[in-house]
């Protein structure tokens, strides 16, 4: 159950075989659907779009500073469920665009995204990083610098975006030290804790 004022890693595959992202344009869209749907309810801490998944951590406002639809609720299942639809809304306008351009039929994403509540430190910050190397670790790239859709270039700031960059940051005391924890991470040892695709 997604809940007001908690961190999560959240985590969505395309169907079967299929790509989410055919061509840059298709990453760009969806990332206006992510703001259009999750910004109001939700701060970035971090995001990548692979062709045929992406991640994205996200700590979901307090209920107060939710939308004022959300916080006319009754009880907190309800808003958990408003929660979720907000993930679902922006996974179906963005199938229903990409059905429509490439004149395909059915679901682009598998049934349900998935997600897990980030509550330690460490955790914080290696999911972070293990979003960032991701996909080197699939062999989308052979450098994550290189990625263009992943919110790595809003920490080292070379692009801005709605990523809240300040909250990780302050665990490192300059972005070198930011850097080389990139470099010396090992997806490969990533804590049971932390669940990856």
């Amino acid at each position: 159950m997604l809940l007001p004022n908690r961190i999560y890693h959240i985590w969505h595959h395309a169907n079967s075989n299929e790509n989410l992202f055919h061509e840059e344009e298709n990453y760009d869209y969806f990332l206006k659907l992510y703001s259009k749907y999750i910004l109001p309810v939700a701060e970035t801490y971090a995001y990548c779009l692979m062709p045929n998944h992406y991640h994205f951590v996200v700590k979901f406002h307090s209920t107060k500073n939710l939308p004022l639809k959300f916080r006319e609720l009754a009880d907190i299942e309800m808003v958990s469920k408003k929660l979720n639809k907000a993930i679902s809304n922006m996974n179906n306008a963005y199938t229903k665009a990409f059905n429509k351009k490439y004149e395909r039929k059915g679901n682009l994403f598998r049934r349900g995204f998935n997600y897990r509540e980030i509550r330690l430190s460490k955790d914080f910050k290696n999911i972070i990083i293990y979003a960032h190397k991701n996909p080197v670790h699939h062999g989308f790239t052979d450098d994550y610098y290189e990625w263009k859709y992943s919110s790595i270039h809003s920490y080292l700031g070379d692009r801005k975006s709605h990523v809240k960059t300040s909250t990780l940051l302050i665990h490192f005391d300059h972005t070198e030290m930011f850097k080389e924890a990139h470099n010396h991470f090992n997806i490969q040892d990533i804590g049971e804790d932390i669940e990856p695709v």
